[in-house]
């Protein structure tokens, strides 16, 4: 069944503070179609929200506005069933969901309207690019993606073509 509009869940239960998590439905990696460039670029856009602590998410909600608490992004772009791209927060005090979420969009429709910057792009592409050389120091790192790769049905033999099409990501 396809969705075909919003979906509001509040479940209420003991904890000292609120969450609230924003979701959508976004595609994964399909390995018979590597070249699809939307997981990439989602990849890509997970960490210039959320890839280091001046990252646009925690700069202008956390920092700037002082809307929350604490706020991340996330978003896997291998994995079984359907994905979800995610951001996630901690309001600060006296301040609601309502303004964290409108925030939230805020931020993403000027992505969608100005695009990123070039030094943005540079330091996530690096950093992802760093991460997956890194996880290639031990074997025990190597096993573990090639083994991710294949209960997916991502060929090992496709990991650098991966790495590659992230590197193709543009604004």
């Amino acid at each position: 069944i396809m969705q075909l509009g919003v979906k509001r869940i509040s479940v209420k239960a003991p904890a000292k503070n609120p969450n609230i998590t924003l979701a959508w439905k976004v595609p994964k990696i399909d390995p018979k179609a590597l070249d699809s460039k939307d997981p990439f670029a989602l990849d890509v856009l997970s960490a210039i929200l959320d890839g280091h602590a001046n990252a646009r998410l925690n700069r202008s909600i956390v920092k700037k506005q002082r809307l929350a608490d604490s706020i991340d992004a996330s978003y896997d772009s291998i994995g079984r069933g359907p994905q979800l791209f995610m951001v996630s927060a901690v309001p600060a005090t006296n301040r609601s969901l309502g303004q964290i979420e409108a925030a939230v969009k805020e931020s993403l429709a000027t992505i969608v309207k100005e695009g990123v910057t070039a030094a943005e792009l540079n330091r996530v592409k690096t950093q992802l690019l760093a991460g997956q050389i890194y996880k290639r120091d031990s074997v025990f790192g190597q096993a573990m993606e090639i083994g991710i790769s294949e209960v997916n049905d991502i060929s090992w033999k496709n990991i650098d073509r991966l790495v590659e099409a992230t590197q193709q990501v543009t604004s």
